[in-house]
């Protein structure tokens, strides 16, 4: 299982559910947390597998490109890059991604 958070400690108030399993940090680092995700899934994957999963900084430099791209679509239909609605980020991102 794999438990992120941005502020240490913090699940422990609302997720008592998951007491006892190692929560990991990322201080609202994306690079953080690609890095953790990724040294995740290459830890519980075959070994066949973890050749298919690339290295930390190919996956951040492909992220800043995707939000360098994302920022542009924002621009283009005049709306802020600082969405809270998960649904329009989500439309946004499609249009990105075509």
């Amino acid at each position: 299982m794999l438990v992120l958070n941005n502020i240490p400690y913090q699940f422990q108030k609302s997720l008592s559910d998951i007491a006892g399993q190692d929560v990991t940090t990322h201080n609202n680092e994306s690079t953080e947390v690609i890095t953790i995700v990724r040294r995740f899934l290459y830890s519980h994957s075959i070994e066949s597998r973890k050749k298919a999963i690339p290295h930390s900084m190919i996956m951040i430099h492909r992220y800043e490109l995707f939000q360098a791209h994302l920022t542009s679509i924002y621009e283009e239909l005049g709306v802020s890059s600082n969405l809270d609605d998960l649904e329009d980020l989500m439309e946004y991102t499609k249009v990105a991604v075509k």
